[in-house]
């Protein structure tokens, strides 16, 4: 998606909030080390207890990886109870700790690191109603275009849910539904496809532009994604997993080796045929080196969870929901975010805090 640069939206994976559009701010990514708050990576994660420290208080007295643990809390446990797959609290960290990553192609919807800037910013609202005010609806997700969701009006709607919609319009874009077999809609700002039906890029510097879900025109949403936070360059090609290209020597095409060369927290891997480094220590939620993978070549430092963390991994223990962050058990005090208690039982959905 494309949004206006009066939106204060500067192009990195996500955002503090900035008092003012002049003001420079940090995300999950640093920018340089002029930034103006530091990235905050809390206590060495090596050695983490089991369970890690409540995430409690007032949101401004937060760091940015509790910020970012509360928004993801926020997120489930503001779900209406006819949500249709909802994103759990752990997943929905995890996939902020590589929207710089997506695997954006043709029949893939890759993630927008806009929404994931809202979701940072309004999940530090003091109630529900207000995260979904600020959100722009209930629908909470990360992806402009959305399997499951047909268009009434600017509107994205979750088909069966009873009505839950994110508001294409809360970005200023509207709603276009695609034409395939299944209902698939995304919000879009009327970019148009490049000139090559399938396959093809329009670059504008480090933002590439490519046609979702169409070989023709015509009837394809044009999505863009910038790809310098990560250290990458446009490609005029679309390539199987990604429009950024390396910036370095010409390798054998995405994984040629099938690894990612680590040293220490630094990774080296073929993208669409040229080498890109990054050093993932800048990363809070994925900030050791993968060698497994040569997509996303940043994992989760700890141990004591899955990767990626199962929709259903997330526990109770009282009025405190365990969630997942960088590899290790966190545990959020529902209490602390106005909620009730923790709840485990709500139709095999994942755990949530609730009133």
């Amino acid at each position: 998606m494309r949004y206006s640069s009066t939106t204060c939206l500067v192009l990195a994976l996500l955002l503090l909030l900035a008092p003012a559009c002049g003001n420079r701010s940090v995300g999950l990514i640093d920018g340089g080390t002029d930034s103006v708050i530091p990235l905050d990576h809390g206590a060495p994660d090596k050695g983490a207890t089991e369970m890690g420290a409540p995430v409690d208080g007032p949101s401004s007295a937060l760091s940015l990886k509790e910020k970012i643990t509360r928004a993801c809390t926020m997120a489930i446990s503001c779900s209406p109870a006819s949500a249709v797959d909802p994103i759990s609290a752990s997943s929905c960290i995890d996939e902020l700790g590589k929207l710089d990553w997506p695997r954006a192609g043709y029949y893939t919807f890759g993630p927008s690191m806009q929404l994931g800037q809202r979701l940072l910013t309004c999940g530090q609202q003091p109630n529900c109603g207000a995260f979904h005010q600020c959100f722009g609806g209930s629908w909470i997700g990360f992806h402009p275009c959305r399997v499951g969701a047909t268009c009434s009006g600017s509107k994205l709607v979750q088909s069966g849910s009873s009505g839950n919609y994110f508001d294409c319009a809360s970005l200023g874009g509207t709603c276009q539904s695609l034409a395939t077999n299944v209902p698939r809609s995304c919000c879009t700002h009327n970019l148009p496809c490049p000139s090559s039906p399938l396959g093809g890029v329009s670059c504008q510097g480090t933002k590439g532009i490519y046609c979702m879900m169409s070989s023709d025109t015509s009837h394809g949403v044009g999505i863009d994604f910038d790809c310098a936070p990560t250290n990458r360059g446009c490609s005029t090609t679309l390539g199987s997993f990604s429009v950024c290209v390396g910036t370095g020597a010409t390798c054998g095409g995405d994984g040629s080796s099938g690894k990612t060369i680590c040293a220490g927290s630094s990774a080296t891997y073929c993208a669409e045929g040229k080498l890109a480094t990054y050093d993932c220590s800048k990363n809070i939620l994925r900030s050791a080196c993968d060698p497994d993978d040569p997509l996303i070549p940043c994992r989760p430092a700890g141990k004591q969870c899955g990767s990626p963390p199962s929709k259903l991994s997330d526990q109770c223990q009282g009025d405190k929901l365990i969630v997942c962050v960088n590899g290790y058990h966190v545990a959020v005090d529902c209490t602390s975010l106005g909620f009730d208690t923790c709840d485990q039982s709500w139709n095999g959905k994942p755990a949530r805090c609730k009133r």
